[in-house]
Formats: structure tokens, C-alpha cells, sequence
């Protein structure tokens, strides 16, 4: 009795340890990552691509079927889609949305299912500005001639309407004009 309390004590584990094994082995190969990225800030009225990736979690990409749903902020569906994703797949919100604020995807395979919902922030309305002098260096008393171009941030069109107000600073953090 003593040596089958010994190989029972010696098999068992060693049982739990291939079940264990067999089942880790089993959720690598069948496992599935999602990850899903869009810029950091999305206006009202742009067209945003919205990038979904799919990855096994044994590593290399994973053939998975991709849903997705546009949502505004009070969470009314906006724009909804499917297609299959061979590893990478690339999700395009049209312009005509008022404004997504959340898009939930959800990728299946044969063996698992994952989801991610990313939030879409609104982005803040500051133009991009370009400011040239007429000249590399100025001499003290010069006067300095500046040209300033205003261009929405997305589409690089010039913003004639829009107008800012600049600050010229001294070395010393002075304002000059």
C-alpha cells in the first residue's frame, strides 16, 4: 500500500501538470490579441481610419472576422461594419459622422473572441501657423517684418477667416511688441 500511496502521489500531479500543459498549449495556439489604434484626437465632419490588428498570442498575425460599431457620445450607433481582418485591417469613418466619440470592435476566430472599444477624443480647433521674416537676422532698431499663414490642422487649407493674436519675446522673456 505504501508504493501505491507513493505512485499516487507521484502521478497525480504529474497528471494535473499535462492537463495544465496541454490546455496553455492549446490557448497559445488558439489565442487571439486585438489591438486598436486611431488618432489621438478626431474632429466633427474628417474622415478617420481607425486601424484594428489581429495577432495570435503564439505569435504572427491571426485571420479573424472584425465587427465594429461607430458610437456618438450619448452612445447611439452611428456606422457599423464587418469584414475579415488577415492580421491587419484598416477601418474608415466616413466624414459625414456627427462627431464619434467611442468605436467598439470585436475580432472572432475559430477558437476565441476578443473585444476593445477606444474612445475617440474631439479634437481641439487650433490651426497650424507658419511664420516667416524678410530677413535671417535683424539689427537693434530694425524693424521686423513677419508673414503668418494659418492652415486648418487637417486639411492644410489656409483659414483666411481665422485670426490670433502673437507675442514677441526678448531673450530674456520680455515682451518686445
Amino acid at each position: 500500500t505504501l508504493a501505491a500511496l507513493w505512485l499516487l502521489a507521484v502521478l497525480v500531479p504529474l497528471g494535473f501538470w499535462a492537463v495544465s500543459s496541454f490546455r496553455l498549449h492549446r490557448a497559445r495556439a488558439n489565442g487571439l490579441r486585438l489591438v486598436v489604434s486611431a488618432p489621438a484626437a478626431v474632429p466633427d465632419g474628417v474622415a478617420t481610419r481607425v486601424r484594428a490588428e489581429t495577432w495570435r498570442l503564439a505569435g504572427g498575425a491571426a485571420e479573424a472576422r472584425v465587427q465594429w460599431r461607430a458610437r456618438d457620445a450619448q452612445g447611439r450607433e452611428l456606422a457599423q461594419g464587418e469584414a475579415t481582418s488577415t492580421g491587419a485591417l484598416d477601418i474608415d469613418l466616413p466624414a459625414q459622422l456627427p462627431g464619434p466619440r467611442t468605436i467598439e470592435v470585436a475580432a472572432r476566430t475559430a477558437g476565441a473572441e476578443q473585444r476593445a472599444t477606444l474612445a475617440l477624443a474631439p479634437a481641439p480647433d487650433a490651426p497650424l501657423a507658419h511664420l516667416t521674416t524678410d530677413k535671417p537676422a535683424y539689427r537693434p532698431g530694425e524693424t521686423v517684418r513677419l508673414r503668418a499663414v494659418l492652415l486648418d490642422r487637417l486639411t492644410l487649407a489656409t483659414r483666411p477667416d481665422a485670426w490670433h493674436a502673437c507675442r514677441i519675446a526678448d531673450p530674456r522673456g520680455g515682451t518686445t511688441a
